[in-house]
């Protein structure tokens, strides 16, 4: 079973009874969820989590662009999931779109070049008949940030809240994007709504897909703690399923890896 290190935590909770139907979130409307408060006082750029007197290992971090499997279990952050990550081929507002979008940001940047536009298959054991397309970026941008520093719980973290804050403003400056396309689910907000509880998580995640289409960019972005609890269905190597804890973990439960790619990946 999945635990919660220090808390002896045992999840009951969720998964099993999978996502609620696509159709129970269709109008998620972003504009419930306000611009992330601008007082983000005690928080640094580069957060350094606090454990305290927390028993046993803290679930560890992850940082990353696409989705990533996570070093072992701490603050723990997905980046990027999307079609492509859009921090390496979005193009910024300014900037026409198309290829020379590309050109010209990756001269720039320094990064690598565009995607191929062919389909591509995916190595690595995986059936024959699988393909992806890579996104080119040129379609509609939303974003769903998550952020959740767990105030007032043993492994309260100091961070979470303010890597959201920087990565809406770096999607705005640099790619384009538009405060009205993207939800902030963080701990700091009264909005109940606006909280990073299990149900709200799983609500802006079917938001996020909703509608989409070839050359959508869809950014998700996780920071918070994250774990691991049993593999039930064998798709995985070591046995374990990876996920992550909402705000609300020890009434509600955790989300399985599994369920975030049901919703998020799947129908893409």
């Amino acid at each position: 079973m999945s635990y919660y290190p220090g808390q002896g935590y045992h999840n009951q909770g969720g998964y099993n009874q999978g996502p609620p139907p696509p159709q129970q979130y269709g109008g998620y409307p972003p504009q419930q969820y306000p611009p992330p408060q601008q007082g983000y006082g005690g928080y640094s750029n580069s957060p350094q989590p606090q454990y305290g007197n927390y028993g046993g290992p803290p679930p560890q971090p992850q940082y990353g662009g696409s989705y990533q499997q996570p070093p072992p279990p701490q603050q723990q952050q997905y980046g990027g999931y999307s079609q492509p990550p859009p921090q390496h081929y979005a193009p910024q507002s300014h900037l026409p779109s198309g290829q020379n979008v590309y050109q010209q940001h990756n001269l720039r940047q320094g990064a690598p070049p565009p995607p191929p536009s062919g389909m591509q298959s995916f190595g690595n054991g995986a059936p024959n008949h699988y393909s992806f397309q890579y996104s080119n970026c040129t379609g509609k941008r939303k974003a769903l940030l998550i952020g959740i520093n767990y105030f007032g719980q043993k492994g309260q973290l100091r961070g979470c809240i303010n890597d959201v804050k920087n990565m809406s403003n770096y999607l705005m400056e640099a790619f384009g994007y538009k405060r009205e396309d993207m939800v902030t689910l963080t701990d700091d907000q009264q909005n109940p709504m606006s909280q990073p509880t299990k149900q709200n998580i799983l609500r802006a995640m079917h938001w996020l897909v909703k509608d989409a289409q070839p050359n959508d960019s869809l950014f998700f972005h996780y920071s918070g703690h994250g774990g691991q609890t049993e593999d039930l269905d064998g798709d995985e190597e070591d046995g374990y399923d990876e996920v992550i804890y909402p705000v609300d973990f020890r009434q509600a439960g955790h989300i399985v890896d599994d369920e975030m790619h049901f919703i998020m990946v799947k129908n893409l």
